[in-house]
């Protein structure tokens, strides 16, 4: 039989559907398994062609199992034309947003780089001998050790070196940050052979001779080295809103600037902060200045990691090049981290040492057994204080004189201190007396050289009040510790 051309091509189409297409359940494969084949329907004409393998429907290959006959009048009822023109506009809203935060996500991507490589040119120190003197930790987990100076630039007058000096040891596995004070009028042997204060180490060899005189004089390695200048210091304070610090006393220094600041807990601006930072005249300068540097300090490099590093200071890019580093933009970002959080443990720490006069110009003196002792203890990881008070314990009071004297009128005063002390086997070799004028408001305990240093904190202790303070030219006696009563003195038993 010949077939006509519409029934051929409707077997080709019915072929090909059936090759593409998903056969329902009760299709058999041919005649011979149909003859045993029994398909249940509920009309018998549809079971005797099922039977015989006759098929009659085909489920499309489709996501909706239409035809393409009904897939085209559905495309044209009017809930499908909303339907499509809703999805378009859906579409068409993506992209746009996709290319927004694209577009947002390189322009942020290129002033960032912009920003750190311009902040890059100004901060890094490109110095070979700088980088010679420094000395990276072992590992990136160990402690290491950050020399910061601060310069104090006044119009019209000579550059004489940093006027703050402090050493910080940061500890990031254990979030431990150690800031120890040294006092820029140090004594230190310089490259020429001679002492000079160890603010003159630049002019002599530059930051390297700084860096080196440091690690020298307290014998740890340093592997970073920031320093800027006071007008930096105070845009960069002001730039985040002032920091808050605890003044153990007021501030009226007149090398450190003409501001007068009382003491007690306050948000100090910029120009505050850069002159308690530089300031040095304070009752027991060295443990005064290092609580008030390290409380700025702390506070600043805090507040910077809060506000999500340099890059979110809007005044930084303009006193960059009045900070100076070792380090490159991020790698400042990166230092910064492990001094933010509540859970930090911040310590302080000063120089074992004393004040004097030399040639009429204070100078500080250092102990260098003092100095390996506390540093060893410090970069064992231990509180700075309880170092110290390690050194107190170690103390012989027997092998130190005393003498006592009443300075502030209170009857019986001397001789209680000196009861005190002797309890704690301090020898007292005269009777107290009286001092020539009845003027001295506190109790004082003045030692003449760093050597007797420890042992006044001791005498302080062994008293339960007053504060050491060093006899530079202003103190003569002839034992090796003065003891003045003053009128703050609370009788106590021994």
């Amino acid at each position: 039989m010949i077939m006509k051309r519409n029934d051929k091509r409707a077997s080709e189409e019915l072929s090909r559907q059936l090759n593409e297409s998903q056969l329902g359940t009760h299709i058999v494969h041919n005649s011979e398994r149909a003859s045993n084949t029994h398909v249940n329907f509920g009309n018998q004409r549809r079971q005797s062609k099922a039977n015989r393998g006759v098929v009659t429907h085909v489920t499309p290959n489709t996501r909706s199992r239409e035809s393409q006959a009904s897939y085209a009048r559905r495309r044209r009822t009017p809930d499908y034309v909303l339907a499509d023109i809703r999805k378009r506009r859906r579409r068409r809203r993506a992209v746009t947003v996709a290319v927004v935060i694209i577009a947002a996500l390189v322009v942020w991507l290129v002033s960032s780089f912009v920003f750190s490589s311009s902040v890059d040119n100004k901060i890094k120190i490109n110095d070979s001998q700088v980088t010679s003197a420094l000395a990276a930790p072992s590992s990136s987990t160990d402690p290491y050790y950050v020399l910061v100076a601060g310069e104090s630039m006044e119009e019209g007058k000579r550059y004489q070196g940093p006027r703050m000096l402090v050493l910080v040891r940061v500890d990031s596995q254990n979030k431990q940050v150690t800031y120890i004070t040294l006092p820029w009028n140090t004594q230190a042997t310089l490259a020429d052979g001679n002492e000079h204060p160890l603010s003159q180490a630049q002019e002599e060899g530059g930051d390297a001779e700084l860096i080196s005189t440091v690690s020298d004089l307290t014998g740890v390695s340093i592997a970073h080295f920031v320093k800027f200048q006071n007008t930096s210091l105070a845009a960069l304070v002001d730039a985040i809103g002032g920091v808050s610090v605890d003044l153990p006393e007021s501030v009226d220094d007149p090398n450190a600037g003409t501001i007068y600041l009382d003491a007690g807990e306050q948000t100090l601006n910029g120009a505050q902060a850069a002159t308690a930072a530089m300031a040095s005249n304070y009752s027991d300068p060295l443990t005064v200045q290092s609580k008030v540097q390290s409380q700025i300090l702390q506070a600043l490099v805090a507040s910077i990691e809060d506000k999500g590093g340099l890059s979110n200071i809007a005044t930084f890019d303009t006193i960059a090049g009045d900070f100076q580093t070792d380090l490159s933009y991020n790698e400042v970002n990166d230092l910064l981290a492990p001094f933010a959080g509540a859970d930090v443990d911040v310590r302080t720490a000063a120089l074992p040492g004393s004040y004097a006069a030399s040639n009429g110009v204070p100078v500080f003196t250092t102990s260098k057994t003092g100095i390996q002792q506390i540093m060893s203890l410090i970069d064992q990881g231990q509180d700075p204080a309880q170092a110290q008070q390690e050194l107190i314990d170690s103390v012989d009071a027997s092998q130190y004189t005393v003498t006592v004297k009443n300075g502030g009128g209170v009857t019986g005063a001397a001789a209680a201190a000196a009861q005190l002390l002797s309890a704690q086997g301090f020898q007292i070799p005269a009777t107290p007396d009286n001092t020539q004028q009845q003027v001295y408001t506190e109790t004082l305990v003045v030692y003449k050289n760093s050597d007797t240093k420890e042992a006044a904190e001791a005498a302080v202790q062994a008293m339960g009040q007053g504060r050491t303070t060093s006899a530079s030219a202003y103190y003569s006696f002839n034992t090796d510790l003065l003891v003045i009563v003053g009128k703050d003195w609370v009788s106590k038993t021994s």
